[in-house]
């Protein structure tokens, strides 16, 4: 089973063939709702986002610069 963490990994591997980020945010979001997530809540701010799972409450965010994880 796919979970936020490996989504996380493919946003990683992604970046680190130089995909775009906001490609790498329609993947995620995409993705999660592939993997099962119902409510996807996005706070985007030009290059930097944040995708909040809300079945989990798990967070990836991109700061412009690179990708985090955060599990609540």
């Amino acid at each position: 089973m796919t979970t936020v963490r490996d989504l996380y990994l493919e946003a990683l591997a992604m970046k680190s063939k130089d995909v775009p980020s906001l490609r790498i945010l329609e993947h995620l979001i995409k993705r999660g709702y592939e993997i099962g997530h119902t409510m996807i809540d996005t706070a985007t701010d030009t290059e930097k986002y944040e995708l909040i799972f809300k079945d989990t409450g798990e967070k990836i965010s991109f700061d412009g610069t690179d990708y985090h994880f955060d599990q609540s």
